[in-house]
């Protein structure tokens, strides 16, 4: 899964998450249900995942919903099952500091869907197998901002072929040169 803020939205989350500080995660609620036995089921399953996010300020802490949905389908497009959960986080916030309106939204979209993935793997993994489903993985959850879109006009006739586009089977990483530290005497 990956997630793929703006820079200005990874700017903005950066900058509430430099006041604030994780103080809880909580289950809020859950649900599961899998196909009873003797429901025709064709293979192979696709597994889909969705999620959203909700946030508030109460007091000094910042409250955020975070919902998931994973949920399997064979290839009938007949549902073999669901788990669906949501949970809390609460962070307190500096003294003093009251977040804009843009620095929620990014945080609530990336941060904090960031803090909670590996519970919700966890689990997912844990009540599917409870269902007696082999449980497949849930992907690594991966934040990556979005490449910049030029706006500068073209100049000169050539062109070049634009990059491949980024997948998870094909991680781009961008490699920097080693710095030459300077010696201490």
């Amino acid at each position: 899964m990956l997630i793929s803020p703006t820079r200005e939205e990874f700017k903005a989350a950066q900058s509430l998450q430099t006041h604030c500080e994780l103080k809880q995660i909580a289950l809020l609620r859950c649900a599961g249900w899998k196909s009873p036995a003797g429901t025709q089921l064709s293979e192979p399953y696709t597994l889909n995942e969705s999620h959203s996010s909700t946030a508030g300020l109460v007091d000094d802490v910042l409250a955020v919903e975070v919902s998931f949905e994973a949920y399997a389908v064979d290839a009938n497009k007949t549902k073999v099952f669901s788990v669906e959960c949501a949970y809390e986080l609460c962070y307190g916030l500096k003294e003093g500091y009251r977040p804009e309106g843009n620095e929620i939204e990014a945080f609530k979209n990336g941060n904090a869907i960031f803090n909670c993935w590996p519970y919700f793997r966890e689990f997912f993994q844990n009540l599917t197998s409870r269902m007696d489903q082999a449980p497949p993985p849930l992907p690594f959850l991966r934040v990556a901002p979005r490449p910049a879109v030029s706006t500068a006009p073209e100049t000169g006739t050539a062109k070049t072929a634009p990059p491949p586009p980024v997948s998870a089977a094909t991680p781009r990483r961008r490699i920097h040169p080693r710095r030459k530290r300077p010696v201490q005497p």
